[in-house]
């Protein structure tokens, strides 16, 4: 008996151990592959913070470039990617990296100072710096052909700052202004190229309030017009507009969050809505912008609340509807003759109910526990089969001995 109990125990174990094996082998190829190396930190340009907008790329041996995570543009002054665990970061991976190779990072095409080996499954805080020289690469040494003057009149205020002969705006602007419908702020980090509608280095800059601003589409209202010149004018990174508005100075009924800042664009004759950002508790509303041209704060139209008509209104009944009676019949009521009690019907009985039909489950879960139910057959009949085909052979085995 006790030879027979380990037979069969023997013959139980082998069907156990091809399901363990499926098991093993079913395991995703995918936790094989190499973990990405994720950065995040500083950057700056020319020793000033890197603007918004930046783009901070990551290149070595084995390294996919163009891939969602490498590159990425900055959405915070002098930062890119975040610290927080959920946050955005610049993702460095590849198929079939070997070794450790150095990754290069690269700031708007220009190289970093800051070389880093790659390690997967880690997560660096590395600041970057770059810059970016405008010296010619004869050596010659600063001159006036390598630098010139940007002239800025920006809401009447003058300001003159220096741009390189490519194009790049050498020192940081920010010039605000009231207007008569709100206030509106200019920023342009340094670094930014600055090109006119040709390519060419831009020479000027223009700005003033725009009285007579082109018309609004049928549900929107201009507020906070604004010219910017020369028009065509290109800026990268994008340059920050940021508009301040009174709520007592809105329509009526205006609902903050929906303010957007928009650009008129002649070739189409229509006003263009940017990715705006609203502050409803400082009353600001922020967009980045790439190019000059007409800009202005769009307030979508509120409808009137309804008000109501004299049909909604209960009318005031009239004398003749509701007569006061007179005295003398107030002391001689008419006489009233009794009323006929008609018999109470006798109640029907009631029908006799039907006996409850038990609800059929829906469709889907019934799939669903036949679907179930199939594969636990499926998976039992696989682990018998075994059995009994072991069982088959060692009886086979015992019965030729």
């Amino acid at each position: 008996m006790i030879k027979k109990m380990n037979v069969i125990t023997r013959l139980l174990i082998i069907p156990a151990i091809i399901v363990l094996t499926g098991l093993i082998l079913a395991v995703p190829v995918s936790a094989q592959l190499q973990l990405p190396h994720a950065f995040y930190g500083n950057i700056t340009i020319n020793g000033e913070p890197a603007p918004i907008g930046t783009k901070v790329e990551a290149r070595g041996q084995g390294i996919r470039v163009g891939i969602s995570g490498n590159p990425i543009m900055t959405s915070e002054v002098g930062k890119y990617g975040s610290e927080s665990e959920t946050g955005v970061k610049l993702i460095v991976q590849g198929e079939g990296i070997e070794g450790n190779p150095v990754i290069s990072f690269y700031i708007n095409g220009h190289l970093a100072d800051q070389p880093y080996t790659w390690q997967t499954g880690e997560i660096t805080p590395l600041d970057l710096s770059v810059t970016i020289s405008t010296t010619p690469e004869n050596g010659g040494g600063t001159s006036s052909a390598e630098t010139s003057t940007l002239q800025c009149s920006l809401f009447g205020e003058e300001r003159n700052i220096s741009i390189s002969n490519t194009g790049e705006i050498l020192e940081s602007i920010e010039i605000s202004s009231t207007l008569p419908s709100g206030k509106v702020t200019v920023s342009i980090n340094a670094g930014t190229k600055a090109l006119d509608k040709d390519g060419n280095q831009l020479t000027s800059l223009t700005s003033d309030a725009n009285p007579t601003p082109p018309p609004a589409p049928e549900d929107s209202i201009v507020c906070i017009a604004c010219n910017f010149g020369p028009d065509g004018a290109t800026f990268n990174p994008p340059i920050v507009l940021t508009f301040e508005y009174t709520p007592a100075d809105m329509p009526e009924n205006t609902n903050e969050e929906g303010l957007v800042i928009a650009f008129y664009d002649s070739s189409i004759g229509e006003w263009v809505p940017l990715t705006t950002e609203v502050d409803t508790v400082n009353h600001t509303v922020t967009a980045s912008v790439s190019h000059f041209t007409p800009f202005a704060v769009l307030v979508a139209q509120v409808e009137p609340a309804p008000q109501e008509t004299p049909s909604s209104i209960s009318p005031t009944p009239s004398p003749e509807e509701n007569p006061t009676p007179s005295p003398e019949e107030t002391q001689n009521p008419p006489s009233q003759e009794p009323e006929l009690t008609e018999p109470t019907p006798t109640p029907e009985p009631a029908p006799e109910e039907e006996p409850s039909v038990p609800q059929t489950p829906p469709a889907s879960e019934q799939t669903e526990s036949n679907t179930n139910w199939n594969l636990f057959i499926i998976i039992a009949a696989v682990i018998i089969g075994g059995i009994v085909v072991g069982l088959l052979i060692r009886w086979t085995r015992l019965r030729n001995n």
